[in-house]
Order: structure tokens, then sequence, then C-alpha cells
């Protein structure tokens, strides 16, 4: 389930009673007394089925509140203390539109495989009472669990009507700012946006019909973000040396780049993903504070300043912008109007896409490597074992999910490097494997 929308497009009022009337039918014929969520799968046709019952309310019940004004958390509460429902069926009434966005930490491009880390920087947008809510669990500083669901938070919006919610709902996404692990807020925006969903022609096949356009190509990293990373570089830099001086006001802080007879000059290299060279940001401080970059002979006069919570204001020539930047063991990610991009400090080696990656994955070879961050549930092969091509060697499970490890090719297993209940790390080695000739 990645967006949940109420009222469901394309279902009919008379076919909408009818799916409520079914579901009390339900409940009455096995005596359930209290909350309950009945979920049915429908054809084109607008036949539908039967699925199962859940004997509790689900994640998705927040667009029911948003549209109804109830709080079905209360009135679960008060059911289960004898109390009559405080409203009836035919009291009730819908008010506009309403969406539930899903924010996992997982990542959309390798099969949506769940992912867990530290979350170094957290930014969801503000709350706002009766159109903007943020479920979460978590804050900037925690860990994702390997032991516990992915989700991040849930971002509910609502609107008069349904293309009012969902302009609301990609606003809202712009605003995410998420280091540390992989999440699938852009697919989400991917989702939000693309041109079938915004018409209401959803279906569940809908991922796989528009799997090019939902997963389209990262854009080539321009110039201007180049010029932002090192902008951000240089002047996160500074204000670390200043701050561990024991004078942050002496002028040897204040005037960083001032040097005697000399124009102060410096290279920072940069990995991009996708682009197997590195580039190189050729920067010069000028007089009047400002710098001097270039990048692939073209040159940019860039200015700008640090503000709090990794805010910055910027100028490249006659382009002024603001931006977010985060910092976190040489990789620099880069917010801006809703665009994440990720770029790498003085040729950093694991770089996505890049050459060192695939050289990365080669080495690996027929050794069986953990797909995911994870817990070792059982290991099906011992020292020693003949194994073919694509046996299931290993099970991992993480966040509710189950995934066996199989060989990438014949041989034989030289060593067994975890045990049942290990925790392991993505990438990490989990079965040496002796190769055929």
């Amino acid at each position: 389930k990645i967006i949940e929308e109420a009222p469901a497009p394309g279902v009919p009022w008379a076919l909408r009673r009818e799916l409520g009337e079914v579901a009390v039918r339900a409940a009455k014929a096995v005596g359930y007394v209290g909350a309950g969520t009945v979920e049915f799968i429908m054809d084109t046709h607008l036949n539908f089925f039967f699925m199962e019952m859940n004997t509790r309310l689900q994640v998705e019940h927040p667009i029911s509140e948003m549209i109804t004004g109830v709080d079905l958390v209360e009135w679960q509460i008060r059911v289960a203390g004898g109390e009559p429902l405080p409203l009836t069926q035919h009291q009730l009434t819908l008010s506009g539109h309403s969406f539930e966005a899903r924010i996992y930490a997982e990542d959309p491009h390798n099969d949506f495989m769940p992912g867990a880390g530290h979350l170094s920087t957290l930014v969801q947008p503000q709350p706002i009472p009766d159109t903007v809510r943020v479920e979460t669990g978590v804050n900037q500083g925690d860990n994702v669990s390997v032991h516990y669901d992915p989700l991040i938070a849930k971002l509910v919006v609502w609107g008069e009507n349904r293309q009012t919610a969902l302009t609301r709902l990609l606003g809202c996404l712009n605003q995410y700012q998420v280091v540390g692990v992989k999440t699938n807020v852009g697919f989400l925006k991917s989702l939000a946006s693309h041109p079938a969903f915004v018409s209401g022609h959803v279906h569940t096949d809908f991922i796989p019909d528009h799997h090019q356009s939902l997963f389209p190509p990262a854009p080539a990293v321009t110039h201007h973000s180049l010029c932002r990373a090192c902008l951000a570089h240089v002047l996160s830099t500074q204000a670390a040396a200043a701050a561990a001086s024991n004078d942050p006001r002496s002028a040897w802080n204040i005037l960083t780049n001032f040097h005697v007879n000399l124009t102060p000059s410096r290279m920072v290299l940069f990995r991009v993903p996708d682009q197997e060279d590195p580039v190189l940001v050729a920067v010069q401080f000028l007089e009047d504070g400002s710098m001097r970059m270039t990048v692939d002979e073209s040159s940019y006069r860039v200015s700008g300043r640090m503000e709090r919570d990794g805010k910055f204001t910027c100028q490249i020539d006659d382009h002024r912008s603001s931006f977010s930047a985060s910092i976190v063991d040489g990789q620099i990610h880069l917010f801006s109007q809703g665009v994440h991009e990720e770029l790498w400090l003085e040729a950093r080696q694991k770089v996505p896409g890049g050459a060192a990656a695939a050289e990365e994955e080669a080495s690996a070879g027929p050794d069986a490597v953990a797909p995911m961050t994870g817990v070792v549930d059982k290991v099906s092969v011992s020292e020693g074992d003949r194994v073919v091509k694509n046996a299931p060697l290993l099970t991992m499970t993480a966040m509710k999910m189950e995934y066996t490890v199989k060989a990438s090719a014949a041989g034989t297993v030289r060593r067994l490097l975890f045990k049942p209940g290990d925790t392991v790390d993505r990438h990490a080695k989990l079965i040496e494997i002796q190769a055929d000739e």
C-alpha cells in the first residue's frame, strides 16, 4: 500500500452504500462488536468480492476521519466501553477529499527493498489543523530498526476536492528532507503527479503498467548544483573551524580566506551518480567575500550565507536561490524546491551507478551478500556443501519481509560468516563460495 484516498475515485454512491451494507452484514454474521475494517477487491465491471476482515482500525483510517470529521479512535474506545455510537450512518456526511501517503525507509529502485539506518536529517511538513496531518513515531537522530516496519510517517492531507487535495499532497511531499536511509518520497511524487493518477485511473497494475514513466532516469547534476554543493562545503568547513577555535570571533576566523600577497584558492573534487570520472570545481576566493568557481571551463561568480539548521542562501551570477544541505561522512545532500541531489566529496568510492559501485559488486563474485539490512533467520547450507546456481543459501527477515539469498553461481560453500539471529548490514558478505572452474 502506497497512497490511499477517500472517497475512492470511480465508485458510484449506490455502490459505496452497497459496500457498506455488505460490510455490516459480515460483522453481524460473526457477532462482532467494535471497530473493524472489511476489505474488498473490485474488477473493471464494478463487481466486488470479499477479501478479509480485520478486527481493528487500519493504517489508512485517517482519510476516513478527514472527510467525515469524526475521531474513529475515540469511537472505538467508546464502543469498547459499552457506549453507543455517537452518530448513526444517516447522520454522517462526507466533505472534500483526502489522501494518505506512506513515507517508508525503502528503495523503490531496488524492488522497494526495506531499509534501516540512522536518521541524521529528518524534516517533515508542519501539521495544519483539519488540513495536514503527519503521524510519525521517529524524530531526527532516531534509528529505523530492522525489527519493525520501516514506516517513517503517514502524511495525510485534505482538500475541498480531489485536485486540491492532490496539489496539497505534492506540496507537502516537496517539504520532506531525509538523510540516512533511502526513502520512497521521490517515487511518491512521481506517482502523485502522473497524469493517469491525477485523472483517477488507478488499478492494481498501475505501477507495472507505468513503470518507465514512474522511474525516469535521474537528471544529470548541473553546474549550479555543483556550485551549491561546493558553497555548502566551504561555508560548513569554515563554520566548523570557527566553532572549534578558542576564539571564534578572531580575525583569523572571520577573515577565513585572507592570505598575504596571494589570491587564495582551493580545488574540490566531487563524484556524482552515474558518472565514472570525478568532477573538479576550482574555487578562487575574491576580495569582496565572493568566490569564482570554475567547472568544465565554465566560470561562475558565487556568494552565499549559511543560515540556521543547514539552510543556505546563494547567488550564482544573477541567479538567487535558497537551499538546504546536509553533509554526512563526505556525502552532500542538497534539497531545493522538492529536488534531492546527492554528491560525494573528494573521490569517495561508493557512488551509486558509478564505476566504483560496479567494481564493488563485481568483487563480490560468487560470494553471497546481504541485499538489505536485516536479521539472518535460517541458513540452508553447511560448509563444504556443493550448490548449484540459484540454490537457496539462507533466509533473511526485515520489516515484516522475508528474503531468500540464492547462489549466484555453482560452487562449494567455503565459509559461513553469520548464524541465525545475527543482524547484518546491507552488502555484508554472508557466505564465501568457491565457484566452479
